[in-house]
């Protein structure tokens, strides 16, 4: 009976927002609108509808703000926000107060610079998508009020404003909300869909150029993977594989192969060769990865494989040879070592004048657990020529002895030919032959500019 660790899949859902990058500064906004404002035009200024106390106010204000007394300068702003009456005046208001913003750097002048020229309706189209996609920012990043920065960043892409970091922060805000309206914790399935948007936001932002690397891809990917998985999305198996590739780590490779473990529910020698990619890749955690490679491989059928393998477990800390498990396993395991290394020759002979492959597979399969790579090739080869066997295993554990011996471009040939259910666990195992090809990851690497 197959002991399954499941992969512990414990996700850091914060119900906050991810640090993973560094965030426009409080006054962007406002500096932006002033540079807007100088490039145009005086014969392009447009006309205002004023009352006689409004302009008076807005002189004694205007007067104010050339001064460097910030307080005063607020003062006056209020009394010029008090007496705007008309739209003309709400946005001249508004305006005021972000030129104040940039000259005091305040963010909460800034803040009310740009909802004041909101509400007035009187902000320029060319304005809208930046004005609200601050004010997005400042409700996600300052307030975490993911409803008013929803309200911001739907209002901001609908104005045509795109930008990496406003659907790096689109996406952030789906996910708060999806959390929050789950409890504080978890994703449930009713609010899977406000987290599958984020999804979509945040491979928005992925796709775009980040020329001002102001993004953490690594950090995006796995966010995105993490959640994808969580909300048992229909594409996480494409951000778990993009987190692998950015990250190239046993966390990514834990993941990855934890989601297919759980979502394939292989048979015992299916898994056992994700078992193996699990090993290769550094992701192991528990003792009950151990037990369960060792349950897979069996410790009489492939004693060499399992004696190894519970020894690395041992050196990491992480498999106690005096429980009673592991003792019974590695005592079986390392008695039958002798006896199944001497039978090899003859299982070996057997395999080539035998009418089937099954032999030469489970011979294969042996010299592959004692690193004997050419023996188990020849064999699986052999295996696959004389058939009557599961062929895409056949192919998977060639694919991976080739790869031990440092044959990516065979290894590779070999694991895009699997199909059926291994299928996914093949295209896992590609990744991990890209990763380990020098050759193919040059080729890959784009040529320095210049």
């Amino acid at each position: 009976m197959r002991r399954n660790s499941h992969f512990s899949l414990a996700l850091a859902l914060m119900a906050g927002v991810a640090t993973t990058m560094s965030f426009a500064l409080p006054t962007d906004a406002a500096h932006a609108v002033q540079k807007k404002k100088k490039k145009k035009k005086e014969a392009e200024a447009p006309k205002y509808d004023l009352t006689d106390a409004f302009r008076t106010v807005f002189g004694t204000a205007q007067a104010a703000l050339e001064g460097d007394d910030m307080a005063a300068a607020a003062g006056a702003l209020q009394s010029l926000e008090a007496t705007a009456k008309t739209n003309d005046e709400k946005y001249l208001a508004g305006q005021m107060y972000l030129n104040l913003a940039v000259k005091a750097k305040n963010l909460t002048y800034q803040r009310k610079g740009l909802e004041l020229s909101l509400a007035s309706g009187k902000t320029p189209q060319e304005d809208l998508g930046l004005y609200n996609s601050t004010l997005g920012q400042m409700s996600l990043v300052n307030d975490s009020n993911y409803e008013a920065a929803r309200k911001y960043f739907t209002a901001a892409a609908a104005a045509n404003h795109q930008s990496n970091v406003m659907y790096y922060q689109f996406a952030e805000t789906m996910f708060g909300l999806a959390i929050n309206n789950s409890g504080g914790t978890s994703i449930n399935a009713a609010n899977t869909p406000l987290a599958q948007e984020g999804l979509d936001y945040l491979q928005k932002a992925l796709e775009m150029p980040d020329v001002k690397n102001r993004l953490d891809r690594k950090a995006l990917h796995k966010r995105g993977a993490n959640i994808a998985v969580a909300i048992d999305s229909p594409s996480a198996g494409s951000w778990v594989k993009k987190y692998v590739n950015a990250d190239r780590g046993a966390d990514s490779w834990h993941l990855a192969l934890s989601q297919l473990r759980l979502k394939a529910k292989y048979s015992n020698q299916d898994n056992l060769d994700l078992m193996r990619l699990m090993r290769r890749t550094k992701s192991m955690r528990t003792s009950a990865d151990y037990a369960e490679y060792a349950d897979n491989a069996g410790a009489q059928r492939l004693p060499g494989e399992v004696s190894t393998v519970l020894a690395e477990g041992t050196s990491a800390g992480l498999v106690d040879s005096s429980d009673q498990y592991f003792s019974a396993v590695l005592s079986t395991s390392r008695g039958a070592v002798s006896q199944d290394r001497a039978s090899l020759g003859s299982s070996e002979r057997a395999a080539k004048s035998a009418s089937h492959g099954r032999i030469a597979l489970a011979t294969g399969d042996a010299y592959l657990g004692y690193g004997q790579l050419d023996k188990a090739i020849a064999m699986y080869e052999l295996a696959m020529t004389k058939g009557d066997i599961d062929r895409d295993r056949a192919l998977t554990r060639l694919g991976i002895a080739l790869a031990d011996k440092g044959d990516y471009a065979a290894a590779r040939e070999k694991f895009t030919m699997v199909s059926g259910v291994r299928k996914p666990l093949a295209d896992l195992w590609l990744l991990w032959v890209d990763q380990n090809d020098s050759t193919a990851t040059a080729q890959a690497e784009p040529a320095p500019a210049g």
